[in-house]
């Protein structure tokens, strides 16, 4: 992809996290801790469908980003992505990123596209939406997570990774819960546990999101005919990015 990467960020824009990723990633693109772009943000909702969604479309729009915005619940299913593939005709992005993107694409998407999905767990853990990982993980008593970012293919969240993080779910501050969810039957999102494994996640994302972008923009991770590649085009299995991002983190605390 050489120096710099073109990005077409997609997003539903259904929360904060979507908007804190959107303006992090902006922010360090234009503080060039990023070489690249973010080419257009497209939305699946139009603005008056939701207040989130409406809140994101403003932050787009804030930033001066070309938006392109087409409600999926105005479409089959079947249907939409090939009219959201005509819609972005005159772009030409390195990759389409879904950051935070609740639709599934089809081939229209990411058969044509090199197509990109942050996800909240390890390429070994569960796939789903947030929510849903982060019950299975309770439920499953998995005891390391993190977070991934892979390309998309028709299996869902399985799709050969280009990186990850992780972070440990023991020690302190989750001992102290792990106990309580033992003696349940069910867990739900409104345990504090829940809650405290989904900061973490959160707070690991963007660090991530950038680490891997400059990988890609410096050529040290490549995508070549739907293969994850080393700078000396060896397959790899993604890069763990673990030290990396925790030497980001480590800037912001106390």
């Amino acid at each position: 992809m050489g120096k710099g990467i073109d990005i077409g960020w997609f997003s539903t824009g259904r929360d904060r996290a979507a908007r804190e990723l959107l303006r992090g990633t902006w922010d360090a693109i234009s503080k060039k801790e990023i070489e690249g772009s973010i080419r257009f943000v497209f939305c699946n909702r139009e603005k008056g469908e939701e207040r989130k969604s409406d809140d994101f479309i403003e932050l787009v729009r804030s930033l001066h980003l070309p938006l392109i915005s087409l409600s999926s619940r105005r479409y089959k299913e079947s249907d939409y992505h090939q009219k959201v593939e005509e819609l972005l005709s005159d772009f030409a992005p390195d990759i389409y990123f879904l950051c935070g993107y609740m639709l599934m694409v089809g081939k229209e998407i990411y058969g044509r596209h090199t197509t990109l999905n942050l996800h909240p767990s390890l390429p070994s853990g569960p796939p789903g939406t947030w929510e849903e990982v982060m019950l299975r993980i309770i439920s499953d008593r998995i005891y390391k997570s993190g977070v991934m970012i892979h390309l998309v293919t028709s299996d869902l969240d399985q799709g050969p990774p280009l990186s990850c993080c992780s972070f440990s779910l023991r020690g302190e501050p989750f001992d102290k819960y792990w106990p309580d969810v033992y003696e349940k039957a069910e867990v739900n999102v409104n345990h504090p546990l829940f809650s405290l494994i989904r900061e973490y996640e959160l707070s690991h994302e963007l660090p991530l999101i950038k680490a891997t972008l400059n990988a890609l923009s410096q050529g040290r991770i490549r995508i070549k005919e739907g293969k994850v590649v080393d700078d000396q085009r060896k397959p790899v299995s993604g890069l763990d990015l673990t030290e990396e991002v925790d030497a980001r983190l480590a800037l912001f605390r106390p």
